[in-house]
């Protein structure tokens, strides 16, 4: 599903994708403050937008635009969830 033939730096994207949940389990499992947990999720997810918008890593222009608009809604949801914690 990756693009490896665009360029070198699409091997950020798959890098991305561990970090960033790893970073949220280790906050889930190690900090009792809900708001971190949050944060946990929401910077690693913006960071994931801007790869999104800058490298286009995935092999279709329709797949990329099918994750961002994930990454994004996750990130509108999130913000929901500060409001209400």
């Amino acid at each position: 599903m990756i693009n490896l033939e665009s360029s070198n730096s699409v091997i950020i994207w798959p890098i991305m994708f561990c970090i960033r949940r790893a970073i949220f389990a280790v906050a889930v499992v190690f900090t009792k403050n809900p708001v971190l947990q949050l944060m946990a999720f929401t910077y690693p997810t913006i960071a994931v937008i801007i790869i999104l918008g800058f490298i286009h890593p995935l092999e279709s222009q329709y797949a990329n635009r099918v994750e961002m608009y994930d990454s994004i809604t996750a990130l509108l949801l999130s913000y929901c969830l500060f409001c209400f914690t």
